[in-house]
């Protein structure tokens, strides 16, 4: 503390020059030149000869573009060699570094250290009167404040941390002191991109209109088509520090957005991805005259340390669609919100308390029964709540949506479990996020379903829909009842052996046999599709996917297999791609494999037709790094329509894993 003082007062009073300094000191000069310039901290890293480095954090008395720093030894290491490393930070970000070694001369030491940063204006920050120091720091200063046994009844959101050399209380990581208080701050910076500071990482093509009017302040980002649909990944990106939860509160992410959309055939779709530690995060696609804010919970992955934040587009599905497209992104930021689930937990998950839970229906109405919806007293386990859902005619849904927070890596091999008991071969139907997850079909007993959660779904506040769809008819306006029901309870995160300890596809050898099935098999015409039993008809195991489609009768015939993946990140410049094995022995109808319903709207070109083969073959189809971080899908179909071809073809299918691969763009 005295060498800090020291230090502070003869920066104060002295008039020394950049290239002297007083005798058993190192003197550190600076000069900040473009974005650099915003810096309010100045991080001192110092590794003198081979001892471990030290480092503390000056807070900049002025914001001046130069400052300087002196560090007195006690015992002054002549001739040694000393490396300084200064790290220029506003707030949390880094904006510019700079390291220099040096032999210590033999009774004192001057460095002069350039940080520039050539993408953040320090704006009117700079020109304030520069004529002042930093503050002094010594070796014995550069390590963290003892707070063992300090007991400083610090209020919420703080903790022991370093004020001015000594044991005080802190606001942790996000938040900021107001009127004795810890309360939460502006995260991430330039939340309304106005520049203000320019805080923003701009990616292939994407661009800032700062003094553009936003419905909330002043300032947006802007995707337009050209951008979006290009063979790259547009995005925003910056760099946070977050809380841990166990120090911080619920907290929801807000994005204000619309687009501006022409379609010269299908439909405008689309949507914004707000990707933290890794995981896609979506917020629908908006048009409007004017912004929408949309939120999501935060899930256990945003929380804790360094977290990378991006914004960028949902997908790229609808390019061949539109004529002109532009995404507007007005504002985004954190907030509290006491109603987020706490990470790891199903709010309310056996039915029993209040909240979370929305209960609605589709259907019924001018002389047909109305769906069921609700939670019933009684119905579950041991007499407690459970929710019923009930359709009396074809194609009417009854529905069930909540939030739920899966645990990132608390529990091994993830799989959601609950208590169900439906209609012999009706299905309840598993949408997690937005993506089909899978179903489990009714004996008319009780049964335990677990569903394998991939690594996407890990971390993550994500809404969960079930759905009863009484058995689709060729024609959903076919007349006569067709009830099915189900009961559902006791919703919890569970370990289960048979889920795969890092999960990136939800049954990737269809070797499961428990009632939660992780994926979606349909089939019309007369096709049929299901999972083959026989090891001999499998690529490793005993059992594959079988598909068979025949054009009969004058009848088309059509199945298709849909299978929840998870999006890994590129590995250097092998993007990601998805691999299976399949066996065709001929091909005369279409049989086809696509991911996320990709088609010919990036690099890539979907849908990938599959070839005859009668030995089991490795197909790897490489999927748009746009989807990075998605839980998506990937999707295969056969077709029978031609009268032309009139034997009966069967595709076996086996062993799904993602991963990168050479051949796949990475960015």
């Amino acid at each position: 503390m005295r060498a800090l003082l020291l230090g502070a007062f003869l920066f104060g009073t002295s008039g020394c020059s950049v290239d002297l300094c007083k005798k058993g000191t190192v003197f550190l000069t600076y000069s900040l030149q473009g974005g650099a310039s915003a810096a309010d901290t100045i991080d001192v890293t110092l590794t003198e000869g081979t001892s471990a480095p030290k480092t503390v954090s000056v807070i900049r008395k002025t914001r001046s573009s130069s400052g300087s720093i002196e560090v007195d030894f006690g015992s002054y290491p002549a001739s040694q060699s000393l490396s300084f490393t200064l790290t220029a930070r506003a707030g949390t970000k880094t904006l510019a570094s700079s390291t220099q070694t040096k032999i210590a001369g033999s009774s004192c030491t001057a460095l002069s250290f350039t940080l520039f940063q050539p993408d953040i204006s320090g704006g009117d920050l700079a020109g304030i009167d520069g004529s002042q120091g930093d503050g002094g720091v010594g070796p014995d200063l550069l390590k963290a404040v003892d707070c063992t046994g300090v007991d400083l009844n610090c209020p919420a959101h703080a903790t022991c941390g370093d004020v001015g050399g000594s044991a005080g209380c802190v606001c942790i990581a996000g938040y900021q002191m107001n009127n004795g208080s810890c309360v939460w701050g502006t995260v991430p910076q330039d939340p309304g991109f106005a520049n203000s500071p320019m805080a923003w990482n701009l990616v292939q093509g994407v661009t800032i209109a700062p003094t553009a009017s936003g419905a909330i302040d002043p300032g947006w980002a802007v995707f337009d088509k050209p951008t979006i649909c290009g063979v790259h990944v547009p995005m925003v990106t910056q760099t946070i520090t977050m809380p841990t939860y166990a120090t911080a509160q619920p907290l929801k992410f807000n994005v204000s957005q619309y687009a501006d959309c022409t379609q010269s055939t299908g439909a405008c779709t689309g949507g914004l991805n707000v990707m933290m530690g890794g995981a896609a995060n979506f917020f629908p696609y908006v048009k409007t005259a004017s912004t929408q804010t949309q939120s999501l919970c935060l899930g256990e992955r945003a929380y804790g340390g360094t977290i990378d934040l991006r914004v960028l587009p949902w997908d790229r599905t609808f390019c061949p669609n539109v004529s002109a497209y532009t995404e507007y992104v007005d504002h985004v930021d954190i907030e509290p919100d006491n109603t987020c689930p706490v990470p790891g937990t199903i709010p309310n998950g056996n039915f029993d308390g209040t909240g979370n839970w929305t209960l609605s229906n589709n259907g019924g109405g001018l002389g047909e029964p109305v769906p069921i919806a609700e939670i019933k007293a009684g119905a579950g386990t041991g007499g407690s709540n459970a929710v019923y859902l009930q359709s009396s005619t074809y194609c009417d849904q009854a529905i069930l949506d909540g939030t739920i927070s899966p645990p990132l890596n608390s529990v091994p091999n993830l799989a959601l479990q609950m208590s169900v008991n439906g209609t012999p071969g009706d299905n309840l139907q598993l949408i997690i996020g937005g993506q089909a997850a899978g179903w489990v079909t009714g004996t008319g007993s009780k049964q335990t379903a677990r569903f394998c959660l991939t690594e996407m779904h890990k971390g993550q506040a994500l809404a969960l829909r079930l759905l009863l769809v009484s058995a689709y008819a060729t024609n959903c306006g076919a007349s006569g009842a067709r009830t099915a029901d189900f009961t559902i309870d006791d919703l919890a995160f569970v370990s289960d052996s048979t889920c795969a300890a890092t999960s990136w596809v939800s049954d990737s050898s269809f070797e499961r046999t428990d009632p939660g099935v992780g994926y979606v098999i349909t089939a019309y015409g007369g096709a049929t599709a299901g999972i083959s039993n026989s090891s001999t008809q499998a690529h490793t195991g005993t059992h594959a996917f079988t598909g068979t489609v025949q054009y009969s009768a004058s009848t088309s015939e059509t199945f298709a297999l849909q299978v929840p993946i998870a999006v890994p990140p590129p590995n250097g410049t092998a993007g990601p791609a998805v691999t299976f094995w399949y066996t065709l022995p001929s091909a005369s109808n279409y049989f086809t494999a696509t991911v996320d319903g990709m088609i010919n709207s990036w690099g890539g070109t979907f849908p990938q037709q599959l070839s005859a083969t009668a030995t089991y073959t490795k197909k790897t189809v490489c999927i748009d790094p746009l989807l990075v971080g998605h839980n998506t899908f990937l999707e295969i179909q056969g077709y029978a329509d031609n009268a032309s071809f009139t034997t009966a073809e069967t595709l076996f299918l086996d062993d799904i894993s993602t991963g990168t691969d050479p051949s796949c763009l990475a960015q």
